[in-house]
């Protein structure tokens, strides 16, 4: 389950979060004096899931690896796609779940998708974000967090 604190000194501010795969990040977050910081999150309203088979299986280093997922027991589909954080090098366990999977730069592109040996509890919760916001309520700056893998990218002029 995804887990995020902020805390704040003066125009410092520090987001911690745990993954929905229990790894926990810290991002440290800036803004200028009568800034204020906002703290939400980015959610869609379906996600696609399956249960599928890893059709290899992955080195230590390997980020990405191909998968066949079963929508029915009569339909399936092969793809690659990014891979948890969790061990992989049970040869034996090929098992795995896919979920549709948005990356740090969503906007305007198609979701990819991800692999996990468990199923991802509110998988339709994409990312925490810290906004930084002007005087007028304005975005100025968007820390965005996945709550996959914890990478992080900051947006500016959100106007």
């Amino acid at each position: 389950m995804v887990e995020a604190t902020f805390e704040q000194e003066g125009d410092v501010g520090v987001l911690a979060i745990t993954t929905h795969f229990d790894t926990e990040h810290e991002i440290r977050c800036t803004k200028e004096s009568g800034e204020a910081f906002r703290v939400g999150g980015t959610a869609i309203s379906e996600v696609m899931c399956f249960e599928g088979l890893l059709l290899e299986t992955p080195s230590p280093d390997q980020s990405h690896a191909t998968f066949r997922a079963f929508k029915t027991s009569q339909s399936h589909f092969e793809g690659k796609g990014k891979l948890s954080s969790e061990c992989w090098a049970n040869d034996a366990d090929r098992h795995c779940y896919i979920t549709e999977h948005y990356g740090l730069d969503m906007e305007g592109r198609d979701a990819g998708w991800f692999i996990s040996r468990r199923p991802i509890v509110d998988c339709r919760n994409l990312f925490v974000n810290v906004d930084v916001l002007d005087g007028g309520g304005n975005v100025m700056k968007r820390y965005r967090v996945s709550t996959f893998t914890g990478d992080y990218r900051v947006l500016e002029g959100m106007q």
